[in-house]
């Protein structure tokens, strides 16, 4: 789950990101600090997990570009990058979400997955990445993403498997972002943020934090 918000008066940006993972992965989730003696001035802080690709869940550069992502199970794929790899490469060479939407529709795809941007001058996007289609979504004040694609170039590959408790859970907990965010222009404050994420199912609401029930993923960190 990931949700960029942005009060566009005042460049207020908030990233936000539900890590929704098999419970194992939270002994092997860490946050890393990668540093190249060539480049001061240009460190990676991410979060992933040990022995995975430098941004396997998310990250933030020194320059104030962040980037998260979410699964989507989809038959369009093909020779290209993995969105890890390209996630942990937009960070190394881009400043801003412009220069990173550049680069993603310069490069190949493998297909599958969004990636969900903001950097520190407020601007914001969510990216749907197919590997013969991708589709950018640049709405404000906010951009949401869970485990589906949406937009019509990318919507018809989404390949929804029965066993993928996640893949039967995402519509319900698209329109459950959606409603909240709904008319509001103002950032809301970080408590209720992080309330919402952490919110359980209530009068037919689908639950935002995940508890491994059934096969599902847990939520292992926001």
């Amino acid at each position: 789950i990931q949700a960029a918000i942005n009060a566009a008066a005042s460049g207020d940006t908030v990233l936000v990101k539900n890590r929704d993972y098999r419970g194992e992965h939270v002994a092997l989730q860490r946050v890393f600090l990668h540093r190249d003696p060539a480049r001061p001035g240009e460190a990676l802080l991410c979060v992933g997990s040990l022995g995975s690709p430098g941004a396997f869940s998310s990250g933030m550069n020194a320059k104030g570009l962040a980037i998260v992502d979410t699964h989507v199970s989809t038959r369009d794929h093909g020779p290209g990058l993995l969105r890890y790899f390209l996630m942990t490469w937009l960070l190394w060479t881009c400043a801003d979400v412009e220069e990173a939407l550049g680069l993603i529709a310069a490069l190949p795809h493998a297909g599958g997955g969004c990636i969900v941007l903001a950097d520190a001058g407020g601007g914001i996007a969510a990216v749907e990445l197919g590997h013969s289609a991708q589709a950018v979504e640049r709405r404000t004040p906010f951009v949401v993403k869970t485990n589906h694609f949406v937009d019509p170039a990318c919507a018809p590959f989404w390949f929804p498997v029965g066993s993928d408790p996640m893949a039967r859970s995402t519509l319900g907990r698209y329109a459950r972002l959606q409603s909240w965010l709904g008319d509001r222009r103002e950032r809301p404050p970080l408590a209720d943020i992080a309330a919402l994420m952490g919110g359980h199912g209530a009068d037919g609401e689908e639950a935002l934090c995940r508890h491994g029930q059934d096969g599902d993923s847990s939520t292992i960190s926001c």
